[in-house]
């Protein structure tokens, strides 16, 4: 904790020199602002919190908040010794918030770390277009896959060698898309349902029961991050 304070507070030092203008600084800086923002364990001191408060004082930089789960990092024991706190944030100087008005913070679970994901959503849209056909390595793995491509093969189709060839690949797509979505279903969306479901849970009081479900419910996302994988 000591050693990030004094790169920060080296920010602090020549950030008028090195980071004028708008900057922000988001991630995991094991340190709180208020006793609220630990569970369980011994408290934290009274000193630690005011050096913190202090320093993003002394920055002239303000949280940018959050939605989701108050805590961002747990130790995921059980019973009494569970603990979690809120190490994780997104600070920024008036500048950078003047640029980004509509900025905003999520805390976002995953089953690969005990931290939760913070996620910056900026101002934009996204692309939406449509998006180039790919073959997955994960159709390859499942028996009924070479069966749909015969299946596409052998429809009957008219016109020159490369007419029917064009043909043959485009209801092929279509075979695959079809079918991928009967047998795999749409494993992205399980994913982030999945994700979306860890995520609150993680808001909901700590008891071993909801432990056991968090711990059921990471496996069960790192069992379809395996299957994506393969795409």
């Amino acid at each position: 904790m000591v050693a990030l304070w004094f790169i920060v507070q080296g920010f602090e030092l020549y950030s008028c020199r090195v980071f004028s203008g708008p900057w922000l600084i988001l991630g995991d800086f094991n340190a709180a602002v208020c006793s609220i923002e630990k569970e369980g364990g011994n408290p934290i001191p009274p000193s630690y919190l005011d050096d913190f408060v202090s320093l993003i004082k002394d920055l002239d930089m303000t949280d940018l908040g959050f939605s989701g789960p108050s805590f961002t990092w747990s130790n995921h024991r059980m019973g009494e010794a569970n603990i979690r706190e809120k190490w994780d944030r997104a600070i920024a100087n008036v500048e950078w918030q003047d640029v980004f008005p509509m900025a905003s913070i999520s805390h976002i679970a995953t089953s690969s770390s005990d931290h939760v994901a913070l996620v910056l959503h900026m101002t934009g849209v996204a692309d939406s277009g449509p998006k180039p056909f790919r073959f997955h390595d994960m159709w390859s793995k499942d028996v009924s896959c070479e069966g749909v491509i015969e299946n596409c093969w052998s429809h009957p189709s008219l016109g020159s060698p490369s007419f029917i060839l064009n043909s043959k690949f485009k209801l092929l797509r279509t075979f695959l898309w079809t079918w991928n979505r009967e047998v795999f279903g749409n494993n992205f969306t399980h994913i982030k349902e999945s994700e979306m479901k860890l995520t609150s849970l993680l808001s909901e009081p700590v008891t071993d029961v909801y432990l056991l479900e968090i711990k059921e419910m990471i496996n069960n996302i790192m069992d379809l991050y395996q299957k994506e994988q393969l795409y």
